[in-house]
């Protein structure tokens, strides 16, 4: 299994560093390291992206709502979404945004951080299930909270989860599930 390691240090020395603790590859984490850590990743997998697509019958995700206070993340989800197809991905910074956005636009899917400021993403999940307009929509939380707050989190309406740090097949496929879903509306 390659070992990818993404990093803020300095990549005079952190490259090495890597090597030396056996890493296969070092991406420095910035914008220029995030579409590198995306052609990396595409290649380990050496998964066809047109294979995570939807059938004929079934309406691909149009928009997808991303809520995420850290930029990096977003960047990370929204190349991962772009792989397969996904080119409408509106960002949100915390729950009050998302919110704002969930109320003017035409949402197929919510991905939504758990910690945020202004709004965590579960107080968002919960207004979201409140309003039968929006309760519908298919709700994905990518956390690194412990297994009983993530079942909570379900409890509310989250209809999945990703663990950070997640792998980015295992988005693909998650969205790959929910593309019915978002169909069915």
């Amino acid at each position: 299994m390659p070992i990818i390691l993404f990093s803020s240090s300095d990549p005079k020395n952190a490259s090495q560093k890597a090597e030396d603790v056996g890493a296969d590859y070092y991406v420095q984490k910035d914008e220029k390291g995030i579409s590198s850590l995306n052609r990396i990743i595409t290649d380990i997998l050496h998964v066809p992206e047109a294979s995570l697509l939807p059938s004929d019958e079934k309406r691909p995700i149009r928009t997808v709502l991303l809520v995420d206070d850290s930029v990096t993340m977003r960047k990370i989800i929204r190349n991962i979404l772009l792989g397969i197809g996904i080119t409408n991905v509106l960002e949100a910074h915390d729950g009050v945004e998302g919110l704002q956005l969930i109320k003017t636009e035409a949402i197929d899917l919510v991905i939504s951080d758990w910690s945020m400021p202004r709004m965590n993403g579960l107080e968002m999940v919960k207004k979201i299930r409140t309003n039968s307009q929006f309760d519908s929509i298919p709700i994905v939380m990518v956390t690194a909270e412990v297994e009983e707050e993530i079942q909570k989190a379900m409890h509310l309406g989250v209809n999945d989860y990703l663990r950070k740090p997640f792998n980015p097949l295992d988005m693909k496929k998650m969205i790959a599930k929910f593309t019915e879903c978002a169909t069915e509306k």
